[in-house]
């Protein structure tokens, strides 16, 4: 019995072995056809040939030839630097997307290189343009996927740095967008840990007012949510009164005001069917006395009349 089995593991071991040799020989064949429409003879002269095409501009042909030499010659040594090339000449190729792969793919096997800088910096051309979309290239359904995926190579590898700041609010404006309020405000917060006290950190101000305005749905809901909203956009009227985004911040603040005023004047309401009329009284003065509250003065003195009655 045991006989039989080797006999049956040989014979498998043998049809495997045939099988891979024939895979092989076909690549090995396939190899040598390419490498012949190319007009080349190895790998060596394969990366002659990118080489010369890079110089010529002619990068599609480069690119084509720098993957073809990957793909097919693994044992191959390329330069570092091969990796940042054939990302550059896809980005000169308008082939963003391709180019943001090949980025990645840099950033997994050389995550130390001091080099990925000059690849930090082109992540970030790279999703500046998908943000944009000016040309067809960056263009599409899923620009903002691109773009996230761009800026967050960013933020990784140089996180610290303005780029990587001006990468989260294009996030956080790509979420907003989307109404992925929670998603905004844990990039804008990334901000504010990042870049105290500067410009990026003024903006998510603005951005988290806005952000918490929009969780806000109404009195009905917490004022959790209002009260956030209040304290950054307030903070940056305060500490940026003639700052560029003070027109947009008062707006929001208008809204948020008449929110705040909607909740009192509702909580007024539900003490004057509950007959407490001190209580009522209260939130009625609160109005009268704080002018960001007008909107709803006329309906607050309205009610005083009524409570004062009663009182």
């Amino acid at each position: 019995m045991k006989l039989f089995i080797y006999f049956i593991l040989f014979i498998h071991f043998l049809f495997f072995s045939c099988s891979l040799n024939a895979e092989n020989n076909r690549n090995n064949r396939r190899i040598k056809e390419r490498l012949k429409e190319f007009g080349v003879k190895n790998a060596q002269e394969l990366e002659e040939q990118a080489k010369y095409y890079c110089k010529e501009g002619s990068y599609n042909l480069a690119i084509n030839r720098y993957i073809s030499l990957q793909t097919w010659f693994p044992q191959h040594k390329l330069p570092e630097d091969t990796l940042l090339l054939i990302a550059g000449l896809q980005f000169k190729a308008n082939k963003p997307k391709a180019s943001l792969n090949t980025i990645e793919k840099f950033g997994g096997k050389y995550p130390d290189s001091p080099k990925i800088t000059q690849l930090v910096a082109l992540a970030y051309e790279i999703g500046k343009n998908f943000t944009l979309q000016k040309t067809d290239h960056y263009k599409g359904l899923s620009s903002s996927l691109y773009a996230t995926q761009a800026f967050d190579f960013v933020i990784q590898h140089d996180p610290f740095s303005p780029e990587a700041s001006n990468g989260l609010l294009s996030i956080a404006i790509i979420n907003m967008k989307n109404k992925l309020w929670n998603e905004a405000i844990i990039r804008l917060k990334e901000i504010q840990h990042k870049q105290p006290e500067t410009e990026f950190s003024a903006k998510a101000d603005v951005y988290l007012g806005e952000c918490y305005l929009r969780l806000n749905k109404g009195s009905s809901y917490s004022k959790e949510y209002l009260t956030s909203a209040l304290r950054y956009l307030e903070s940056y009227e305060k500490q940026h009164p003639k700052g560029k985004e003070i027109k947009y911040v008062k707006l929001l603040l208008q809204e948020a005001y008449l929110r705040s005023g909607l909740t009192m004047i509702k909580n007024i309401r539900f003490y004057c069917t509950c007959k407490k009329w001190e209580a009522a009284s209260f939130y009625i003065e609160k109005i009268l006395a704080d002018p960001k509250l007008s909107s709803v003065t006329k309906e607050a003195k309205a009610l005083k009349e009524y409570v004062d009655k009663r009182l």
